[in-house]
């Protein structure tokens, strides 16, 4: 097809095999595209677009700004928690909750995408509310812990005490999150069917890391945080 100023050629091609195979291997199409580009000599610009290439440039995007705003979103979150919480050791801890929490979501988001074709926005979910949730359920834990042993209690009492409130609360709290994601599931569209499953993923991960990890870690390394319980 050429266009009637005689500037334009539009050439079609279909790429053997589903679009799932065609999403997968678009890239070295695009690779030879821009190389011929490269090599072009004559003034003209070579380019490619379709489906399977919009895709693509939607997956490096999300890929992109994912990464942006991770390299921007830690580096602030742990200073906030540092200035907040007055130590070190504690704000790391609370980013290693988030962290736990967006890593399990990601992998059971991968699993499930081998039965479901998850959008490509799931991720960029994941750790956005993965970073809020796992700091905040590990904060609210972590504060009735410090407030038990403020009042004398043992390590292992002041865990058990923190998980039977402060943990009934994340509970809670928790569940009512996924109650009210579940809707998201209902809307028979793929991002938003994806969305709610990325979050449901991350906060359950959120609430199982604060009420397992977070214990232990309190437990084991209860003289790293020595002076911030004192300020109790």
């Amino acid at each position: 097809m050429v266009s009637e100023d005689r500037s334009a050629t539009l050439i079609g091609f279909v790429m053997a095999g589903d679009f799932d195979t065609n999403s997968d291997n678009i890239d070295v199409v695009v690779d030879v595209v821009h190389e011929s580009a490269a090599a072009e000599r004559a003034g003209f610009d070579i380019t490619i677009a379709g489906q399977a290439t919009i895709g693509l440039d939607n997956r490096e995007l999300t890929q992109e700004d994912r990464e942006k705003g991770e390299s921007i979103g830690v580096p602030i979150a742990l200073l906030i928690l540092i200035v907040v919480l007055g130590a070190l050791a504690i704000a790391a801890m609370q980013l290693v909750m988030a962290i736990v929490s967006i890593v399990v979501a990601i992998g059971i988001s991968a699993l499930v995408g081998t039965f479901f074709e998850l959008s490509l926005f799931v991720t960029n979910i994941i750790t956005m509310i993965g970073l809020a949730v796992g700091i905040d359920y590990s904060l609210f834990v972590l504060s009735r812990y410090r407030e038990e042993r403020s009042q004398g209690l043992d390590r292992i009492d002041a865990v058990d005490r923190a998980g039977s409130t402060a943990g009934r609360a994340v509970v809670f709290s928790g569940m009512t999150v996924v109650l009210a994601l579940i809707g998201m599931l209902l809307i028979p569209f793929n991002i938003f069917i994806s969305i709610g499953l990325g979050a449901i993923f991350v906060v359950l991960g959120a609430m199982a890391a604060a009420m397992t990890l977070l214990p232990s870690m309190l437990i084991l390394f209860d003289r790293l945080f020595a002076w911030y319980l004192r300020q109790a």
